[in-house]
């Protein structure tokens, strides 16, 4: 995250909170001067950042009232949400000005702008420094920092709102001022890595998405929520189903392709090439049985881990006792047989990776370790709390970048000689802590793999800092929040995922949420209530995947638990206000002034389309992709019929919120396969006769990638 973006984004939010005031065209100037500068930050123009904020009100009472109003919206909505501190306290004052003072100002001084004047010419004006200070020029008024307060501009950004208006005498002469002035210092939290600050301030314009909880229609849809029924085309966020025991047999599958399952997960933490093979199979086979519904698959890597070591012979196979308050040496020597003294840690690094008063955690985070000290081969810990533990037990390093490369020997394999002989459609890589680990795993893939699509795994500090570079070079992300948690401080994980999602979201790239979303499942029928709050929350934050892990491979009611998370998807986005996340949407995206590709463009006003004409479906006809992926983009209310040509892409576009794919044999005569496609779309009762519907494709079919016609098609 840029300072320069963060500005942007609170600049916009004020602007916007003025126009919601309806105050008339009267008070559009202020709301176009906030714009502005929203404009010259995200154009990175700091080298004329001027400390100095110029406001014109000619006197105006309704104005003041409004601009009062707004600034005192503004210092509650920052102090909330932790994103802004103030440089001084809010301050209602008068100012009396003599006349020889304020004629000595206008006199000895005609320049528009004051920054970057020296302490000693503010002293010849006898304006004291300590203190701000407010003066005029005919119909301009002015507040000036003292220059020495500025923050750097490589790190924080001050942002000043002054509203201020004169005070006149019988004769209209100026004797003096009112002022209302809240000063900020935005910080750019990335910066702060060392103290483990999330980027939260993105979550401030989309931390929940428009909803419609007012409308009668929305009500009457939640009066009742009923276990019975199938998947639909309707439902818009797809669903990930981990593979194993309880669920991997073809008729199992076939039911949970009926009740929602998208894309199957393959564990590589766990099994081998022969086991996952025999899942791909069966998982093609029970496709094939709903032709209609496909199935990608996803490999997951097992990634870097660090891990306890065994125990002596006496001790094999069992458990050590720790006491809260003893100590316990870790030792870098992999081969060590340790005992409830000393274990061994498979990280070689550990000691110099590690300080004095810094957390260890083992065993999924049972296990809490304090550093005490550290030596050349060893760090010795004090335990924190009573538990038994078995051998080869993972470990978290908190706050701790882990020099391990993203793939190791195994997860290569894994990809070499199990993905790309499989046609696995996505990998998701475990423990991505920047671009240049995205580029390995595509490096690894090689030409051979090149159409694999690559989910970078977000588990650590690391992976939050660099979550910008990761995006842009990854094909989509997955917040997993389970390792996440042991990482980075638990009330932050909720924050992050909000933050990701929205990035995802600006930057048109899917996003997967997973980890214990439905945890209870795997040994009741029905999940808990914070749980089904989690999967909704998820979904109206704007993830385009929810994902089941133990729920599904060792859970006694797999078929439940996607049948659960289905009708918590359905229900959710039956609350969207559609039109408001396409505003939203578009509103970001001129915001960033970093322009819009002619493909994009026209996905944009295709979904405009939609929304204006209440069109009850959209239909795209890309070779890539990546017209459907843009439209996307804008959630649209209809669903997106995309026709693809490519058996990959069509799979891959499962993993696309609102999206569903069907198969053509060729983009020849593309009115022909428009017309087919809404013969489809009428068997599924998607649309009926005399509907109008938008469509998206290229003038050339040897162009892909290159949609540029948008038109409106009335079912016939």
């Amino acid at each position: 995250m840029t300072t320069n973006f963060l500005s942007t984004l609170i600049l916009m939010e004020l602007a916007e909170e003025l126009s919601a005031k309806s105050c008339g065209p009267q008070l559009q100037w202020i709301r176009r001067d906030l714009n502005q500068l929203a404009d010259d930050l995200a154009n990175e123009s700091f080298a004329s950042f001027d400390p100095a904020f110029r406001i014109e009100l000619d006197g105006d009472v309704q104005k003041r009232r409004v601009l009062g109003r707004l600034l005192n919206h503004a210092t509650n909505y920052f102090e909330e949400l932790g994103v802004a501190k103030r440089t001084k306290r809010p301050v209602a004052m008068r100012s009396r000005v003599s006349t020889e003072r304020r004629q000595k100002i206008e006199t000895e001084s005609k320049c528009n702008s004051f920054a970057g004047r020296s302490a000693a010419e503010w002293q010849d004006f006898d304006i004291p420094l300590t203190s701000p200070e407010i003066y005029y020029d005919e119909k301009s008024y002015w507040f000036l920092i003292d220059e020495s307060s500025t923050p750097e501009i490589s790190g924080d950004v001050i942002l000043v709102i002054l509203v201020i208006w004169t005070t006149c005498d019988e004769e209209g002469s100026i004797v003096g001022y009112d002022a209302f002035l809240r000063s900020f210092v935005i910080v750019d939290t990335t910066r702060a890595a060392e103290q483990r600050q999330l980027p939260s301030a993105f979550v401030m314009m989309y931390q929940q998405s428009p909803m419609l909880l007012d409308d009668p229609a929305t009500r009457a849809s939640m009066v009742s929520l009923s276990e019975g029924g199938s998947d639909s085309f309707k439902r818009k966020c797809k669903i990930i189903c981990t593979m194993g025991p309880c669920c991997w047999d073809v008729p199992m599958l076939v039911k949970l392709i009926d009740e929602g399952l998208n894309i199957a997960r393959l564990n590589f933490s766990h099994g081998d090439h022969e086991g996952h093979g025999a899942t791909v199979g069966r998982v093609r086979e029970a496709s094939k049985q709903r032709p209609d519904k496909p199935v990608a698959i996803l490999l997951d890597t097992k990634g870097p881990e660090i891990r306890t070591g065994f125990f002596k012979e006496s001790l094999a196979g069992g458990k050590i006792s720790l006491k809260a308050g003893q100590d316990l040496k870790l030792v870098s020597d992999y081969d060590f047989k340790g005992d409830e003294t000393c274990i061994a840690c498979s990280y070689k690094t550990l000691p110099t990776a590690v300080k004095p008063g810094q957390i260890i955690l083992a065993a999924d985070g049972s296990l809490s370790l304090k550093v005490k000290s550290t030596g050349s081969d060893h760090v010795v810990t004090e335990v924190l709390n009573d538990i038994a533990i078995g051998e080869k037990k993972n470990m978290n390093l908190p706050g701790v970048k882990v020099e391990l490369p993203v793939l190791q020997e195994k997860d290569k394999k894994d990809l070499i000689e199990f993905g790309v002989p499989q046609g696995v459609d996505f990998v998701a890589a475990s423990f991505v802590q920047d671009a240049g680990d995205v580029k390995l795993i595509r490096d690894t893939l090689g030409m051979r793999g090149r159409s694999v699509k690559i989910i970078s795994k977000i588990e650590n500090q690391e992976g939050i800092n660099n979550i910008d570079e990761i995006i842009a070079a990854s094909d989509g992300i997955m917040v997993a929040r389970g390792d996440m948690g042991m990482e980075i401080d638990i009330e932050k994980v909720g924050l992050v995922q909000k933050m990701i999602i929205m990035k995802c979201n600006a930057a048109g790239k899917f996003v997967v949420t997973a980890t214990q979303m439905l945890d209870s499942m795997e040994r009741a029928p029905r999940p808990t209530r914070a749980e089904a709050t989690d999967v909704l929350n998820a979904v109206l934050d704007g993830t385009d995947v929810v994902m089941l892990s133990g729920e599904t491979a060792n859970g006694k009611f797999p078929e439940a638990a996607v049948a659960t998370m289905r009708r918590i998807c359905e229900q959710a986005e039956s609350t969207l206000d559609y039109k408001s996340l396409y505003l939203n949407m578009r509103q970001l995206v001129l915001k960033q002034n970093m322009g819009m590709s002619a493909v994009e463009s026209v996905c944009s006003s295709a979904v405009k389309a939609c929304v204006d004409s209440k069109c009850p479906l959209i239909i795209a006809l890309s070779e890539t992709g990546t017209t459907a992926r843009l439209i996307a983009k804008y959630r649209p209310e209809a669903p997106i019929l995309c026709i693809t040509a490519s058996e990959t892409n069509l799979r891959q576009l499962l993993a696309i919120r609102g999206v569903i794919p069907i198969l053509t044999a060729s983009f020849q005569g593309t009115d022909s396969v428009i017309a087919k496609a809404l013969t489809r779309a009428k068997e599924h009762n998607m649309v009926k006769s005399g509907d109008i519907i938008v469509a998206v494709h290229g003038q050339k079919e040897e162009c892909p990638g290159a949609s540029n016609l948008m038109k409106m098609v009335t079912v016939p």
